[in-house]
This record gives structure tokens, C-alpha cells and sequence, in this order.
């Protein structure tokens, strides 16, 4: 269950950054 959360950290972090960095990408089109 520990890895599961953590895992479940990581893919939401990524997630986040994800979207931040298509974000910027349509701002700077």
C-alpha cells in the first residue's frame, strides 16, 4: 500500500507538471 501511495504521488506531481507545462506552451504560441 506504502508504494501504491507513492507512486500515486509521483503520477500526480507529474500530472501537475504536465499541465503547467501545456499551459505555458499555449500562453507562449
Amino acid at each position: 500500500l506504502e508504494d501504491e501511495e507513492a507512486l500515486s504521488g509521483v503520477l500526480s506531481t507529474l500530472h501537475d507538471l504536465g499541465y503547467s507545462l501545456l499551459s505555458v506552451d499555449r500562453l507562449s504560441i
